[in-house]
């Protein structure tokens, strides 16, 4: 008796374990589908029209930037292309102040980017 009873508590832990497996794997896919949603929703956003060498550089940099946060696998690589972002905003800011890039350059990277944001967030 004891060791039926000690065969059905193996198999009642090896299909909790299947169980938390096929669990595991669907959170995967289903955080795989959203990256894939999102890098598609961002990829229709269109480039903005920029004046210089100058400004689609930032632009340039800055959709790189995007796509790489949209495809983080840990929290720690989200802050760190959080980071990124942020210092391609101030880039932008310090060329426009010098002249090296128009306002409407600046104004453009940065519907851009909240274009870019918007949409993957759509995805989710």
């Amino acid at each position: 008796m004891e060791k039926a009873e000690d065969k059905a508590i193996a198999a009642s832990e090896d299909a909790m374990t299947t169980s938390e497996n096929a669990a595991a794997k669907n959170s995967e896919a289903a955080i795989y589908s959203n990256i894939a949603a999102a890098n598609e929703a961002i990829s229709k956003v269109p480039a903005p029209q920029l004046s210089n060498n100058e400004a689609k550089s930032l632009y340039t940099k800055l959709g790189k930037t995007i796509v790489d946060r949209i495809n983080v696998k840990t929290a720690k690589e989200a802050m760190d292309k959080e980071h990124a972002i942020m210092e391609i905003k101030n880039d932008s800011a310090d060329k426009l102040q010098v002249g090296k890039i128009t306002q409407t350059d600046f104004n453009n990277i940065l519907k851009y980017l909240a274009d870019c944001m918007a949409a993957a967030a759509s995805t989710s």
